[in-house]
């Protein structure tokens, strides 16, 4: 099994949690795009694509901060028992 980078875990919760301060703050258009930069949907903020982008970010973090939770348990199972 691969050492999971507790730190790089933590910095990417740390930019999830930015995500959704960012939206939970914003007021006025969201734009989704193609990577081409075509304009595909648009809607105002506090709408259903508003609502469901905020709950997949929350759904990330919270997937994530559990698996942290796990991981660093682990960790500290096996310092413990190396320490034995």
């Amino acid at each position: 099994m691969n050492e999971p980078n507790l730190e790089s875990i933590k910095r990417h919760l740390e930019q999830l949690k930015s995500q959704l301060t960012k939206i939970n703050s914003y007021h006025g258009w969201l734009n989704v795009r193609t990577d081409d930069g075509i304009k595909i949907f648009e809607d105002v903020e506090d709408s259903e694509l508003s609502t469901l982008i905020k709950k997949q970010i929350q759904k990330n973090i919270n997937f994530w901060e559990e698996r942290l939770k796990v991981w660093e348990k682990q960790l500290k199972e096996r310092q413990n028992e190396a320490k034995s």
